[in-house]
């Protein structure tokens, strides 16, 4: 039996890159889930402080954020919603009107949206003047 030549010898290989670093460096793999679901840190803190003030006519408004949220199926990344609260700017504490806005920030509003929400908007009430989602409901326990 003829005896095979040996194989050249090979250059070592540089190690694997671990699981983490593999999909943040190759383009053509998603983004992972969690890296997806963690918030980032200056949302946290626009949405903690953000208001915008703007003018219409001679009347200036504070616009801030009361709450986020989204609307969409499973199928769809949804539409991300700001709840937006209107205030006189010499009364800033007393917020008059509230409207939904489709933006995911305060700063992706211009003053144009911001007069196009307030035109829109209506009376502001607070949580304890709203209803419950279901409020009428007939509690009673059977239907007749």
């Amino acid at each position: 039996m003829p005896v095979r030549p040996p194989l050249p010898a090979r250059e070592p290989e540089a190690p694997s890159p671990a699981r983490g670093e593999a999909a943040a460096s190759d383009p053509r793999r998603p983004t992972p889930v969690r890296q997806g679901m963690e918030t980032d840190r200056d949302d946290a803190v626009e949405a903690s402080a953000a208001q915008a003030t703007f003018s219409r006519g001679a009347e200036s408004w504070i616009a801030r954020v009361e709450g986020r949220g989204g609307s969409g199926g499973a199928r769809d990344s949804g539409t991300p919603l700001l709840f937006l609260s209107f205030s006189p700017a010499e009364d800033p504490g007393s917020p008059r009107f509230e409207a939904l806005c489709v933006a995911r920030r305060l700063a992706d509003l211009t003053e144009a949206h911001l007069l196009d929400a307030l035109r829109g908007a209506v009376p502001y009430q607070s949580d304890w003047q709203r209803k419950g989602l279901f409020s009428e409901t007939h509690r009673g326990g059977s239907r007749k």
